[in-house]
């Protein structure tokens, strides 16, 4: 699920785009685990993948 999550966040069709999306992917959760509750990491995640969705529905480097 985390991988569909890295995919859509760095925008479909964009190789560089699902690397930084992986890499910020990874360091969220590893900096939410280690500053709040570890049971909280996914939910994290995901608001961070809401939040972008929202702003920028293509992605970080998806064209419109």
């Amino acid at each position: 699920l985390l991988a569909f999550v890295a995919v859509a966040l760095g925008g479909f069709g964009s190789i560089i785009g699902s690397l930084v999306a992986g890499v910020l992917i990874g360091l969220t959760e590893s900096l939410g685990g280690l500053l709040l509750d570890p049971s909280y990491k996914t939910l994290i995640v995901f608001g961070l993948y809401l939040g972008v969705v929202i702003v920028r529905p293509m992605g970080l480097f998806g064209r419109f």
